[in-house]
């Protein structure tokens, strides 16, 4: 078992929201399972209603009621970032491809405490993290993973300034880390006019004080060490 920040199993936890789409949440698992190479695990994160037509494929999930996406998400993320060292984020419509992604991701984030990490989406390579990994006491410091005022668009912004924040919290990316985003055109003209103004609200009055509360959380505690993540956790 590997051994984390106080004594609870350390790793990577990746959460991938999904929504009546077991086939495609199916092949994520594969290419996940086909490529990684620690001890990383992946959840998915879907509706009680949903849980027989994913159970049928096998997959890892963790059930909510039909809350919106972020919610549950964000509430995933409440219980698993005390539980692992690393915590990330996909989507349903991601596939890994590149063999031992994860321990690319875990290298940077061990090299850096505090990185924003993402890889490369192949739809627009390095442009904003559409998928990310960072170190969980960040979520934990924040108290959400996805802001919680979004609806379905502007994660990615939101990321991004968190990892261009300074002061040791960069922004990584790697782009020998495929992790392609299968691109369907949607339809968010209905959430962006909200998400955008929930962007804008945070940038101009919470931001700052979010990357006090993360670099607060990223200090080094005497006597705490960070666990190898080189031998399943058991978790």
């Amino acid at each position: 078992m590997v051994v984390g920040r106080n004594g609870l199993p350390g790793g990577m936890i990746v959460l991938c929201p999904s929504y009546r789409r077991p086939q495609q949440a199916g092949q994520v698992y594969q290419s996940f399972r086909d490529t990684v190479r620690l001890d990383t695990e992946l959840l998915f994160v879907i509706g009680i209603k949903d849980s027989e037509a994913y159970d049928g494929h096998g997959l890892p999930v963790m059930c909510y009621p039909e809350w919106p996406m972020v919610r549950r998400t964000n509430r995933a993320a409440e219980v698993m970032a005390p539980r692992y060292d690393y915590i990330g984020w996909i989507a349903d419509d991601n596939r890994f491809e590149t063999n031992g992604w994860d321990a690319s991701v875990v290298k940077a984030l061990e090299e850096r405490p505090g990185v924003v990490v993402y890889g490369n989406d192949i739809v627009s390579p390095g442009s904003k993290p559409s998928h990310v990994f960072m170190d969980a006491r960040i979520v934990k410091a924040l108290g959400w993973f996805l802001h919680p005022g979004l609806r379905s668009t502007f994660f990615d912004d939101v990321w991004e300034q968190i990892g261009l924040g300074g002061g040791g919290l960069p922004l990584k990316y790697l782009p020998d880390v495929t992790v392609r985003h299968l691109y369907v055109e949607k339809d968010n003209s209905a959430d962006f006019a909200s998400d955008m103004a929930v962007y804008q609200q945070w940038l101009r009055h919470d931001l700052d004080a979010d990357l006090d509360r993360i670099r607060r959380a990223l200090r080094p505690r005497r006597g705490v060490g960070r666990g190898s993540t080189l031998a399943p956790s058991g978790a």
